[in-house]
């Protein structure tokens, strides 16, 4: 998955990820370095078989009952894109 936010691209990739707490769904936010002209992660989260978001220790960021838990993880994700952008 790919996005842009005010100029900046970014990338989401997804992989299976299986630990002692169960089977998660792995998303890595990442956008290109221009100085190394490399991808860089930036940000990730985990998402569980019943579609509640972790941090990567495990911390229950966005409950899947939460109301509106798509926009939820969208605006946390654009304000993770913007924060490297208005670093640089």
């Amino acid at each position: 998955m790919s996005g842009q936010v005010i100029g900046q691209e970014f990338k989401i990739r997804s992989r299976l990820l299986i630990n002692g707490q169960g089977a998660f769904l792995r998303a890595a936010i990442t956008v290109d370095d221009s100085l190394s002209a490399k991808e860089v992660e930036i940000g990730s989260f985990l998402v569980s078989q019943n579609g509640s978001v972790h941090s990567e220790d495990g911390e229950l960021l966005v409950d899947r009952n939460q109301h509106l838990i798509e926009y939820s993880l969208l605006v946390a994700i654009l304000r993770r894109v913007l924060s490297i952008t208005t670093k640089d």
